[in-house]
C-alpha cells in the first residue's frame, strides 16, 4: 500500500514481474489498437532471459490483449494481473502481421 492507504503497485514491484518474465512492454497506441481491431494492449517490445524465453516461444511483438481471461490494456494492468501469481498463466493475444488469436502458457 502506498501512503494514502491505497493498494497500487508502485514500479519498482512492476520492473520486479517484469524482470521475471524477461521482457521489456509497451501500450500500444489507440491508432494501432483501432486498425487491429482491440481495446488495447501491452506489446512485447524486448525479450530477454526470463520465464517467457525459457518456458514459450513468444517473440517480440507479440500483443498481450488478455491474462488468465483477464483484459490487459496497459502495463498497469499487466503487472497487476501478474503480482503475486502462483502457477500457471495463460498468455493471449495477437502478432500485427499473423491472423488469429496466439496463446502462451508458462508457470510463475
Amino acid at each position: 500500500k502506498n501512503r494514502d492507504g491505497e493498494a497500487k503497485f508502485l514500479a519498482n514491484d512492476r520492473k520486479e514481474v517484469f524482470n521475471i518474465l524477461g521482457a521489456e512492454f509497451v501500450e500500444i497506441d489507440k491508432k494501432t489498437a483501432k486498425k487491429l481491431e482491440i481495446d488495447g494492449g501491452v506489446k512485447i517490445k524486448k525479450i530477454y532471459a526470463g520465464k517467457l524465453s525459457k518456458h514459450t516461444n513468444i517473440k517480440e511483438g507479440f500483443i498481450i490483449t488478455k491474462v488468465n481471461g483477464k483484459t490487459v490494456k496497459d502495463k498497469e494492468q499487466l503487472a497487476n494481473v501478474l503480482q503475486g501469481q502462483k502457477g500457471g498463466v495463460l498468455l493471449e493475444g495477437i502478432y500485427e502481421d499473423l491472423p488469429g488469436t496466439q496463446f502462451y502458457a508458462f508457470g510463475m
